[in-house]
């Protein structure tokens, strides 16, 4: 019977992802500023019973600083920004759950929200993505659509669609957005 132990599984994927950031740091170690593994990078892993060795917390910072310096050198695309927050309860500040390049989210009237980048994007051409979703309670489709787009900050206002049609203005506690381009 082969093995069903979690802990195993979780061990054959981070010996996989240590393979492939020493591949990927072997890829891009032309560049000055990038610097290979090197055994200090190594812990052992006492929580798995093989006693595998994972990477330490500033290899950790290192391997993500240098993967994406690599894709902003080539381009991937990937997004510049990115925010999940609780657009109820703001005061005006709203909670945020997590978040990559947002500085705060700002409530500035009902279902009206300024998003603000840590650092600003080089323009206001970009894309906002938000996840359309039906709420299961009562069968709204709820979505984030963008008002005002500059560098710095991006202006959203949630709306929802029922049986009366669209409708704005609404707080909800369960928001986020994505924003790609510049």
């Amino acid at each position: 019977m082969k093995d069903q132990n979690p802990l195993s599984f979780i061990g054959r994927i981070r010996k996989m992802t240590i393979l492939l950031s020493a591949v990927i740091l072997t890829a891009v170690t032309s560049h000055a500023s990038w610097t290979a593994f090197t055994p200090s990078d190594y812990a052992q892993d006492a929580s798995h019973p093989g006693g595998s060795q994972v990477l330490t917390s500033s290899a950790w910072n290192r391997l993500i600083d240098n993967v994406l310096d690599l894709n902003s050198r080539i381009g991937w695309g990937g997004a510049k920004a990115w925010v999940n927050f609780n657009g109820t309860g703001c005061t005006p500040n709203c909670t945020i759950r997590a978040s990559y390049n947002v500085s705060s989210v700002v409530r500035n009237s009902a279902g009206n929200y300024t998003v603000n980048f840590s650092t600003p994007l080089s323009n206001g051409n970009y894309v906002v993505a938000s996840e359309p979703y039906v709420d299961a309670t009562d069968g709204t489709i709820r979505q984030l659509w963008p008002i005002s787009k500059t560098a710095g900050y991006v202006q959203i206002r949630h709306i929802y669609a029922d049986a009366g049609g669209f409708r704005g203005g609404y707080d909800y506690d369960r928001l986020g957005i994505t924003i790609f381009g510049n």
